[in-house]
């Protein structure tokens, strides 16, 4: 009885992990800025949350703020986060009022 007693503490926090990492599967670790939760699971949360997925698979150290580019179209991320691109397109029009986010909208020289 003893010896389960001393192991105990050592189940309990591998069976803790265990399910920590399971919650996580299929999903990316990274962090967003307090930020995010100003918006409260709205258009605008779920679009800066995606483009911050999308930002931290550019891997770089740096001691001051750094203009990261993510070129993505507002239809791919409506089609990633399941809004439809007029949703989309508002609320990244909000972002960039707010300056969460900068536009930068690059126009095709190949069209007429």
């Amino acid at each position: 009885m003893s010896s389960l007693l001393a192991t105990l503490p050592e189940t309990l926090s591998y069976r803790e992990q265990k399910e920590q990492e399971r919650f996580w599967t299929g999903h990316s670790k990274f962090q967003v800025p307090v930020r995010v939760l100003s918006y409260k699971a709205s258009v605008e949360a779920m679009v800066l949350v995606y483009l911050y997925e999308r930002a931290s698979y550019f891997s770089f150290i740096s001691s001051q703020p750094v203009l990261i580019e993510v070129p993505v179209k507002e239809q791919k991320i409506a089609e990633r986060i399941g809004y439809e691109v007029r949703a989309v397109r508002s609320a990244i029009a909000g972002l960039d009022a707010d300056r969460c986010i900068r536009v930068v909208h690059k126009r095709n020289l190949s069209r007429p």
